[in-house]
């Protein structure tokens, strides 16, 4: 079971971006998205993945194709999410 505060590493988001965990950190140093920190981790929620991805799309970093499968993928990632805490709950991790 995944924790209810289920989060992607910056190298997870990279990946989901089409994209190296580089460029997104050096996004962050010019000041084009703020990655929220646990501990001296970057961390990204499935919003925050969607709204990093509608944002470098509207500055023309990704296609409209790799928006749209980011968009697919998170919702079914959402959806997985919902089903798991409806049914087996939220305890506990995989």
């Amino acid at each position: 079971m995944r924790d209810p505060s289920f989060s992607f590493t910056i190298t997870d988001a990279a990946r989901f971006l089409g994209k190296s965990p580089v460029t997104l950190r050096k996004w962050e140093s010019q000041g084009f998205y703020h990655f929220s920190r646990v501990g001296n981790d970057r961390r990204l929620s499935i919003s925050e993945v969607r709204d990093l991805a509608r944002h470098a799309r509207e500055a023309k970093r990704i296609c409209e194709d790799r928006l749209k499968l980011i968009e697919a993928s998170l919702t079914l990632l959402e959806m997985v999410e919902n089903y798991e805490n409806r049914n087996f709950g939220s305890a506990g991790s995989r």
